[in-house]
């Protein structure tokens, strides 16, 4: 399974949420937006400076992310993809989720013969995904 991966996803994973995607990792290949690294930084420094984790966690963590991002296919914000961003959606969405959503398209429309399972926790996104014809896994 080939899968486009939303933030959301990963950080719960990364977290020790207890309820992570059930089939995290177990993918053939996974693709996102350039925005995941800057999203999922973002959250880390939030949550050291909030004190909700401390600084050995952060380490850990940044150590982790930067593992997990290696193995997977990051996807430039290009100009297609920030015009398509703009653009009107079927379903109510956010800018950040909106990049992530157009990132897919892209990709989607640039490979036709790639399937993208569309992976994601925020169910705006899981609407609008679908309503754009991905197969979503959705899991709350």
């Amino acid at each position: 399974m080939n899968v486009y991966l939303d933030t959301s996803v990963f950080l719960r994973w990364l977290l020790n949420n207890q309820k992570i995607y059930s089939g995290f990792q177990k993918w053939k290949s996974c693709y996102t937006s350039e925005l995941f690294y800057i999203e999922v930084s973002r959250v880390l420094n939030r949550l050291r400076l909030e004190k909700v984790i401390n600084d050995k966690d952060y380490t850990n963590l940044i150590k982790t992310f930067s593992e997990f991002y290696k193995t997977i296919y990051v996807v430039e914000m290009n100009k297609t993809i920030k015009e398509k961003s703009a653009e009107f959606f079927p379903t109510i969405i956010g800018t950040l989720d909106a990049i992530h959503l157009s990132t897919a398209i892209t990709l989607r429309s640039e490979n036709p013969k790639l399937e993208l399972v569309f992976l994601t926790h925020d169910k705006q996104l899981s609407n609008s995904a679908e309503a754009l014809g991905f197969r979503v896994n959705f899991e709350l």
